[in-house]
């Protein structure tokens, strides 16, 4: 890991870790310290309520769905308004392209192996099949498209960032391990 050369060696070891800086006094306080040159962490009120009012974690269940269910919809709401335009766009394309590899195929089979004379056809042009390959690639990428352009890992990735900060409030009651288990049980 490489180290900001603008900051001293000192530096480094002026760290805070403030509970409840979410707003308040804690908010103050890490304002404060961080303009004093210490680098701040800021936990928030959950972790603070676990830790010192013997809050059950498994009372943050609900709460934390419904944070997961907010940043999700956050980041990926954009993406579901060109859901209706990518399917619309995917029915007419993979029709379009497939009556042109359709037509492309017919010609290659009468001209190259029935041996028939199919005049002049701009489909036809090149002399080798390759534009028919083309075309067969062109129809499989658009016949892929999905109405939701991110993928499984992507949304995994997500959700995994989502959650990571959570798990500290979490392992204060249940062994990591355990937890990194459900977790993981969860996602698969």
């Amino acid at each position: 890991m490489t180290q900001d050369p603008s900051r001293k060696e000192h530096d480094l070891e002026k760290v805070a870790i403030v509970t409840g800086a979410g707003s308040g006094i804690g908010r103050a306080v890490a304002l404060a310290l961080q303009s004093a040159g210490y680098s701040v962490v800021l936990a928030g009120r959950w972790a603070h309520d676990v830790k010192y009012h013997q809050l059950d974690v498994t009372n943050l269940q609900p709460v934390l769905l419904v944070y997961i269910a907010a940043v999700l919809l956050l980041f990926l709401g954009p993406f579901l308004m060109f859901s209706k335009t990518l399917l619309r766009f995917k029915h007419h394309a993979t029709l379009q392209y497939a009556v042109l590899t359709g037509d492309e195929g017919r010609l290659i089979d009468e001209k190259w192996i029935l041996r028939k004379d199919v005049g002049e056809n701009a489909l036809l042009g090149p002399p080798e099949i390759g534009p028919m390959a083309d075309a067969i690639t062109l129809y499989e990428t658009v016949s892929k498209i999905r109405p939701f352009p991110l993928g499984k890992e992507a949304l995994i990735g997500l959700v995994v960032a989502t959650v990571l900060p959570i798990i500290p409030v979490f392992a204060l009651q249940i062994p990591l391990k355990d937890l990194l288990l459900k977790l993981g049980a969860g996602l698969l």
